[in-house]
């Protein structure tokens, strides 16, 4: 039997390396991620688990950073920080996605506690 707050096998295979995400709203509408991590919840869709798995980051404004505007909005890319807990285990994770698919990757780590304060 698992102990409690123990990763399980689904957290130790999103912890392994860059993980493909997509974030689930059209392409051709990218002010809805601004207005998204403006409202500080993200959900990010793990594309590489048994039929995907989404989970919503509790984004961290101050790090998460939104390259472009405009008309070269969707030829950018945006970086967003954020925490989530997932089987009762606190994790970090930073997305990288492309504004022109909304498609990207995405790196997570387990943390002790959901403080924004660690660096990544």
């Amino acid at each position: 039997m698992q102990k409690t707050n123990e990763p399980d096998d689904l957290i130790r295979r999103i912890c392994d390396g860059d993980q493909p995400v997509q974030i689930p709203i059209p392409a051709s509408a990218p002010r809805l991620l601004s207005e998204m991590i403006s409202e500080g919840i993200m959900p990010v869709l793990f594309l590489a688990t048994e039929g995907g798995m989404e989970i919503d980051l509790s984004v961290d404004k101050e790090r998460t950073t939104i390259v472009g505007s405009g008309a070269r909005y969707a030829e950018a890319g945006t970086e967003v920080i954020g925490y989530a807990i997932l089987n009762e285990i606190p994790l970090r994770v930073r997305v990288w996605i492309d504004l022109s698919d909304m498609c990207g990757k995405a790196t997570v780590e387990v943390v002790s506690s959901l403080d924004s304060s660690s660096e990544f």
